[in-house]
């Protein structure tokens, strides 16, 4: 094939041949004459960065962990701006698909040289041939589904519905043990921190009745967990983890430990009601790392956007001095633009100066103790406190330097806030109700969990929904759709089917 072809051949194709490995693997070398060994060609990475992730590769004989770039051509790294960008760093092999004309250095950011392997030349097959391959892989992958889907359809739609809600409370619980263990270190540093200071070289006096010595593993009593402060933290860590979505949780956990609940409240202290949220946001979008972006092409309101937020991080550094994360961390790349993590982070501040004001959590504890509202009125009252209007700066943009096509009128909507009371609220409260002994709230919480409607469809709930839905049974709300989720991790993936009510007939 010439190198017109090449140039019109998309890079799914190549992630198709890499994924399955769709060349002869036995005498591979990098162009500069190593050996290749191809231990696990990594994960797909559906996100912006490097094509395939965690991969292990032997490269001249010592193996290497990280990451895979497919390219048509090896010039195309330096075209794409790879050499500029951190998300690059961790690439340890180059794939391209024809040999370059000449030998190129190709250098991280960090300035690290990166091997490149051409696949030309060990194609197993004609380009008709794995084209063709191709596309009919991608159509199976599109159908994907359940290892029961082709079988015959019978079973109780009402025991199935008893089972998801199981599953559903057992998915509740993984919830509850991951806040648990959070709870755990917030209790033993605040300990920690008021404990006194112990000696570190001296051995134990003579005759120390090894009893008095302290367990390796701390004993919380209920004492430990009645400071507000550690409630208060764990909420928020688990609302901005919720306004994360699916790719930029883990960047939004990493800032609420960043800039944490006592640190944002002690930044703002003193503060006048007209600079409260614009500072609260300043000094969220700092620890973002988001406004070291250039402003190359932005609108007048993005400038003056940015330079406010600068200003007043400026103005409030001494207080706070924590690390910063990299703007390179945030993912924007096929998200919808209400799901941008500029826009979760603008209205996490309007979240936090509600809990300043409120003691949120205690807010909501009240509530759902509240025995004089019905569950759903619970419901609603707890959603409200998460739904955030747009004003100002963030009434018109989804991100610095991009101008919204109409008017912004919700940061978080009930969607989004729905999301939060499943996957935040709900776990926080039954922990809150487990340590405590409060089993009338343990009661109240699940009633409300009950009255959650269903959330957005994402690929697995449109999988199981398609399954559900010929059994009658309509995955109406958020706790059957958790079931749901909990049925497709923990039994289909693994095809657990001897042991699913679903799979071996409902029964």
């Amino acid at each position: 094939m010439g190198t017109a072809f090449h140039r019109h051949i998309p890079e799914r194709f190549l992630r198709q041949i890499w994924k399955h490995q769709l060349f002869d693997r036995t005498s591979l070398q990098t162009v500069d004459g190593r050996a290749v060994e191809i231990e696990s060609p990594g994960r797909l990475n559906p996100d912006s960065g490097p094509d395939f992730l965690d991969a292990r590769i032997g490269i001249g004989g010592v193996r290497y962990s990280g990451n895979i770039e497919l390219h048509r051509s090896a010039g195309e790294w330096n075209e794409h701006g790879h050499q500029r960008s951190p998300l690059y760093n961790g690439v340890i092999l180059h794939v391209v698909l024809h040999t370059p004309p000449e030998r190129l250095i190709q250098r991280t950011k960090s300035r690290r040289g990166v091997p490149v392997l051409v696949l030309e030349r060990h194609l197993r097959s004609s380009y008709h041939h794995l084209w063709k391959a191709m596309i009919e892989r991608e159509r199976a992958e599109r159908k994907h589904t359940l290892p029961c889907a082709s079988r015959t359809v019978s079973g109780d739609a009402g025991r199935m519905r008893d089972w998801l809600s199981r599953l559903a409370l057992e998915r509740t619980e993984l919830k509850i043990r991951r806040f648990d263990e959070r709870l755990k270190e917030l209790a033993a540093e605040e300990r920690f921190r008021i404990a006194e200071p112990r000696s570190r070289y001296d051995d134990p006096p003579f005759g120390l009745n090894p009893e008095e010595l302290p367990p390796p593993v701390p004993v919380f009593t209920q004492r430990d967990f009645g400071k507000l402060v550690l409630w208060e933290q764990i909420l928020y860590e688990g609302i901005l983890q919720a306004l994360g979505f699916s790719k930029n949780q883990d960047s939004m956990l990493r800032l609420s430990r960043t800039l944490t609940v006592s640190t944002l409240r002690r930044s703002l202290a003193g503060r006048g009601e007209d600079e409260i949220i614009p500072l609260a946001e300043a000094l969220l979008f700092h620890a973002s790392g988001l406004l070291s972006e250039p402003m190359t092409g932005f609108d007048t309101a993005s400038r003056e956007q940015v330079r406010l937020y600068r200003n007043l991080a400026r103005e409030i550094h001494p207080v706070y001095l924590g690390e910063t994360l990299h703007r390179t961390e945030w993912k924007f790349f096929r998200l919808r633009p209400e799901n941008f993590p500029t826009v979760r982070i603008a209205a996490a501040a309007h979240i936090f100066i509600r809990a300043a004001r409120l003691e949120l959590f205690r807010e909501i504890v009240r509530d759902l103790k509240n025995a004089s509202l019905s569950a759903p009125a619970v419901y609603k009252a707890v959603r409200s406190l998460f739904i955030v209007s747009a004003d100002g700066y963030w009434s018109s943009h989804y991100r610095f330097g991009d101008r919204s096509a109409g008017k912004i009128r919700q940061l978080i909507g009930p969607s989004r806030a729905d999301d939060i009371i499943v996957n935040t609220i709900v776990p926080v409260s039954l922990l809150y109700a487990r340590i405590f002994r409060d089993t009338a709230l343990r009661r109240r919480v699940l009633d409300v969990l009950e009255c959650a409607p269903p959330a957005s469809p994402n690929a697995i709930l449109t999988i199981m929904e398609d399954h559900f839905r010929r059994y009658g049974v309509p995955l109406e709300g958020a706790l059957l759709q958790q079931g749901a989720i909990q049925l497709y991790k923990q039994f289909c993936t693994v095809e657990k089917c001897g042991e699913c009510r679903i799979g071996n007939g409902g029964g």
